[in-house]
């Protein structure tokens, strides 16, 4: 029984739908309904995914990539639109009625209801937030040159490419773009028939000693323009190839990502909650602003959905990686919770490289813990392997930047950094931090200061605290007293914790006792305060 419905109707009511004309013109479609309906009804229906429908049903090779080939995410979408069409047609309630669900390929059975019944019922409510998918389509352009060694197609495949590495979005592969324009070419479609949300199009123009590009997102439902832009490079001082690498890290790291174009009109507000069966929007949603807004209640609202999410389905690697990130920053923030916050941490990090090895931001949250636990040389490891996965992502770069100052690797830290800005300059508080640690380092105190201010730090036990560091030192007790006097009021045991939390995760010893030095003094004006 499948929901209460014997399977043999089932598979007569499949046997009824697979002899209609509609599917006898297409047998791919009728292989793909029968497989997906004849491995639930086994009982194996919770491992139908992506790829096992490749090479399955479309007779993909070993090692297929589902996210560079889309060709099982289209053929899903025509295989429920022609379900859609067959049961606009059919009026027989004694029918079963089988469908595939948007985001899933394990199909699900029910009664079939006819369409004066169907009038009659409560519209169900519709989920709106699609998960986003992208597509680039080949650019248009000229090479004034025949000699000069140029692919535009060859660009936009590695424009696609590098787009894939962002586990954020999910990426049709520029072969089913390509062959969709030569086949049809119509936009007004475009967001239907290749499954797409977003498509990126442009022009490129080539002479011997300039490039020009210009570059739109697109949204493929309405074919709105998202965002456009043209950017100009001199080839007197680069080569071609090396020209092209640079524009394209920057359309795609401004694309994707946790701050791309492609999330960032969705993040703005807040109370725009993705539904609980979009798993990796609320991975970015809530990582999103609890990164920018660093609250304490917004802390404890992503944990709680997310647990919901992973409870409810728990094959998202990039939801138990960001729970782990947000367990690992309890430990630094002071945030109690109700489970053992390092084991839990460790634990969610386990899960998500158990889902995905190549988890980007499971291998950042293994360098964080590594930090807590003082294990620099791991750290250095997991940090670069961060890196490594997807060089183009401008929010890891920084993150990777800020980790390397806490393990005390000041030049690389720095490199990260700069590479960060240029790719996609981001709004997070924290990206001052590693410039304000090598001031203190150095001695820099009115930098430290400055770098400090720059970052404002949202309200917690941070704010003010690299300020008040900045001005012990420098010796301004009038000031430093005054914002002692703000902290204590709002955070009363924040220098306390901080005392000896901050200098245990810093792997430069040297830096840590010149920052527990003057929290230990901050603390003594903080009590003198308090008691007088």
């Amino acid at each position: 029984m499948i929901n209460s419905i014997p399977k043999q109707e089932i598979r007569v009511a499949l046997e009824i739908i697979l002899a209609t004309p509609g599917f006898k013109r297409s047998p791919l479609l009728s292989r793909f309904l029968r497989f997906v309906v004849e491995t639930t009804l086994d009982g194996y229906g919770h491992h139908i995914k992506e790829y096992t429908v490749g090479i399955e049903v479309l007779n993909k090779p070993q090692g297929f990539n589902p996210q560079t080939d889309a060709s099982v995410r289209i053929n899903a979408i025509r295989l429920r639109k022609m379900l859609a069409e067959y049961y606009q047609q059919v009026n027989d309630y004694t029918q079963i009625r089988i469908e595939l669900p948007k985001g899933s390929y394990q199909p699900f059975f029910s009664q079939f209801a006819p369409k004066t019944d169907i009038l009659s019922r409560e519209p169900k409510q519709e989920e709106t937030d699609e998960e986003d998918i992208v597509g680039v389509i080949p650019f248009t352009g000229f090479i004034h040159d025949s000699s000069l060694d140029f692919s535009i197609s060859g660009f936009c495949e590695f424009l696609s490419k590098k787009l894939s590495l962002f586990q954020d979005v999910k990426v049709i592969s520029f072969h089913s773009a390509s062959r969709y324009m030569q086949e049809d070419g119509r936009m007004e479609h475009i967001g239907s028939a290749l499954g797409v949300s977003y498509y990126l199009s442009g022009s490129i123009e080539l002479g011997k000693e300039q490039l020009w590009i210009s570059f739109q997102l697109m949204e493929a439902k309405t074919n709105s323009l998202i965002w456009s832009q043209q950017t100009e490079i001199s080839l007197l001082s680069m080569d071609i190839m090396d020209a092209a690498d640079n524009i394209s890290g920057q359309i795609v790291s401004s694309l994707a990502g946790y701050s791309g174009l492609i999330h960032y009109h969705k993040l703005l507000d807040k109370n725009k909650i993705p539904t609980l069966s979009h798993k990796m929007e609320n991975a970015i949603f809530w990582f999103y602003h609890y990164e920018v807004h660093h609250t304490r209640q917004l802390f404890y609202q992503a944990i709680q959905r997310l647990e919901t999410v992973v409870a409810e389905d728990g094959n998202c690697a990039l939801c138990w990686a960001v729970l782990a990130h947000l367990y690992a920053d309890a430990l630094i923030y002071n945030y109690p919770t109700q489970k053992n916050t390092l084991e839990t941490a460790v634990a969610y990090v386990t899960k998500a490289f158990e889902l995905d090895p190549d988890c980007q931001h499971a291998h950042l949250v293994q360098a964080w813990i590594h930090i807590l636990l003082r294990n620099r040389e791991a750290a250095l490891v997991s940090l670069e392997k961060t890196n490594a996965i997807n060089p183009g992502s401008s929010a890891f770069k920084a993150l990777c930047s800020l980790g390397m100052a806490l393990s005390g690797e000041y030049a690389r830290s720095l490199e990260f950094l700069k590479q960060a800005k240029q790719l996609n300059p981001l709004p997070f508080w924290w990206m001052s931090l590693p410039e304000l640690f090598i001031a203190l380092k150095n001695q820099e105190y009115d930098k430290a200061v400055f770098f400090a201010r720059k970052s404002s730090t949202p309200s917690g036990i941070f704010e003010h605290l690299f300020e008040m560091i900045g001005l012990y030192y420098l010796d301004d007790m009038a000031v430093l007293k005054d914002l002692v006097k703000v902290y204590h009021a709002k955070y009363p045991e924040g220098i306390t914790f901080l005392t000896t939390a901050l200098p245990g995760i810093l792997q430069d010893d040297e830096l840590a006792g010149t920052v527990r030095e003057a929290l230990q003094q901050i603390g003594q004006i903080e009590s003198a305060i308090s008691t007088g």
